[in-house]
C-alpha cells in the first residue's frame, strides 16, 4: 500500500500541486492499487511525501519505510536543511530538465529522478462545439509580448480571447477550451505544465512562444502544435496554425504518453527501481498503527489549512487588482 502525505490535497482551490496528488490517486484507482492519504508515516512501507517538509524531516528516521519525496517540497536544493539526512530517499521532479537543474547546482544528497503526473483525459476531452476563437494564455510574460500577438491577430481579423494565469477558475478554462481553435501560449519555463497538457488532452493544438533556452512545454511533439522562440517567427507561425490545424493530433500524444494509468504505474515502478518493492506486491497496514493519522489527516489541521488557503487566495486576488 502507498501512503500519500500531502497538504495541497486539503486546499479548496485548484492548483498544480493539488492536481499532482488528485491525478495520481485517479491513476491508482484505475489500476486498483491500494493507497492511503495522510496516515501515520510508519503505517505502510511505501511512503510518498509530496509537499510536507515537516513530514520529510520525521520520515527520514522511520525504519523500514521506502520514501519518495517531492516534487513540491523545495524549489532549489540549497533550501534543504544541511542536517537533514536524505541518503535513503528518492527525490523526484516533474521533468528531466527540472531534475538536471538540481544536478547542475550540485545536488548529491539522495537518488534523484523525474516523474510527470498523468492527465485526466476523461475530464479534458474533445468538444463537438463550433471552434470560434484563438485563446491567448499568458503567464509571467511582459505586457509587450501579449500586445505583439494581439496586434497580429487584430491585423488578420482573427477573433481571440485572453486568459491570465492565476486569475481564472478551472470551469472557465474548460468552457473556453470547448470553443478554442488553438492556443497561443506565452509562458516561462515549466517543470511540467499541467494546464497546457490538459488543453492538449482536449485536442486543442498549441503555438508555444518560448523564451530562449526555457520551455513551457517539455512534454510536446509535432502532433501537439508548434514551438518558436523568436518574435520574428510569430506571424508566420500564426498563419501556419490558421492554415494547418487538421494536421495536429495533440490528444493522441497525451493518450500515449501521459494517461493516468501509465503515469501511476510509472510512479509505482520507482519503488521497484530504487527500493526493490515489486509493483504488484500488496503492502498492508501494520496492525499497531492502523487508523492513525499524520497531522494532515486530523480534523483540526484540515480546518486550519483550509482557512489559511482561503486567506492566501483572497490576498493574492487582491494583489492581482493592482
Amino acid at each position: 500500500m502507498l501512503n500519500i502525505i500531502s497538504k495541497s490535497i486539503l486546499s479548496p482551490y485548484t492548483s498544480g500541486p493539488k492536481k499532482v496528488v488528485e491525478n495520481l490517486i485517479k491513476g491508482l484507482q484505475k489500476l486498483g492499487y491500494p493507497y492511503s492519504l495522510n496516515k501515520a508515516l510508519e503505517s505502510s512501507n511505501m511512503l510518498w511525501i509530496q509537499d510536507d517538509r515537516e513530514a520529510l524531516k520525521e520520515a527520514v528516521s522511520v525504519k523500514n519505510v521506502s520514501v519518495i519525496a517531492g516534487p513540491n517540497l523545495y524549489i532549489f536544493p540549497e533550501e534543504i536543511p544541511k542536517d537533514l539526512d536524505l541518503s535513503k530517499i528518492l527525490y523526484i521532479h516533474p521533468s528531466p530538465s527540472a531534475r538536471d537543474i538540481w544536478i547542475r547546482r550540485g545536488y548529491r544528497r539522495s537518488h534523484i529522478d523525474y516523474w510527470p503526473v498523468g492527465i485526466d483525459t476523461n475530464e479534458f476531452k474533445p468538444s463537438k462545439k463550433e471552434k470560434k476563437f484563438v485563446l491567448l494564455y499568458t503567464k509571467h510574460r511582459p505586457k509587450k509580448d501579449l500586445e505583439k500577438i494581439e496586434n497580429i491577430l487584430k491585423g488578420k481579423n482573427i477573433e481571440y480571447k485572453t486568459i491570465r494565469y492565476g486569475s481564472y477558475k478551472e470551469n472557465l478554462y474548460k468552457s473556453l477550451l470547448e470553443e478554442t481553435k488553438y492556443i497561443i501560449w506565452l509562458g516561462k519555463e515549466e517543470s511540467q505544465g499541467i494546464a497546457l497538457e490538459e488543453a492538449l488532452s482536449a485536442d486543442v493544438p498549441i503555438l508555444v512562444w518560448d523564451l530562449p533556452k526555457a520551455t513551457a512545454a517539455f512534454y510536446f511533439d509535432p502532433r501537439c502544435g508548434l514551438k518558436i522562440e523568436n518574435e520574428s517567427e510569430l506571424e508566420e507561425a500564426v498563419m501556419k496554425m490558421e492554415s494547418g490545424l487538421s494536421r495536429f493530433s495533440p490528444r493522441q500524444y497525451i493518450l500515449e504518453n501521459l494517461n493516468l494509468e501509465k503515469q501511476a504505474q510509472d510512479f509505482l515502478f520507482l519503488y521497484e527501481k530504487y527500493f526493490q518493492k515489486k509493483y504488484r506486491e500488496e503492502i498492508r497496514f501494520e496492525s499497531q498503527v492502523e487508523g492513525k493519522n499524520w497531522k494532515n489527516g486530523k480534523i483540526y489541521y484540515k480546518a486550519y489549512y483550509i482557512s489559511l488557503s482561503i486567506l492566501k487566495h483572497w490576498v493574492r486576488k487582491g494583489l492581482n487588482l493592482f
